[in-house]
């Protein structure tokens, strides 16, 4: 089964919306996704009790593709983490600018 990382910025995506959205899109083409959150807000406000997260660097082993959910630092952070292994990464722009992600 495939493995789908996301890895949402809580100060963009509030409450995971559209992390949980596309969630369920992965989920219902066969594909298993964990959610981590990138930055350490504090108690995690914005994420809806009945979701579990996860620690990236524990994800990323098996992991098949990685989905950023915020701005160019959101993706920036996720490079860092995922540096040396061959885990693609695709970022959604939530930001103001996102030079660097691929879909909006």
């Amino acid at each position: 089964m495939k493995k789908v990382i996301l890895c949402p910025n809580l100060m963009r995506d509030r409450n995971l919306e559209l992390t949980l959205h596309v969630s369920d899109l992965i989920r219902a083409s066969g594909a298993e996704t964990v959610i981590c959150p990138l930055f350490d807000w504090g108690a995690e406000p914005d994420v809806p009790a009945s979701v579990k997260t996860y620690e990236l660097t524990e994800e990323l082993p098996g992991a098949d593709m990685l989905i950023t959910f915020g701005g160019d630092g959101t993706i920036l952070k996720a490079a860092r983490a995922a540096a040396g292994t061959s885990v693609p990464i695709l970022g959604v722009n939530l930001g103001d600018m996102g030079f660097m992600a691929e879909l909006e």
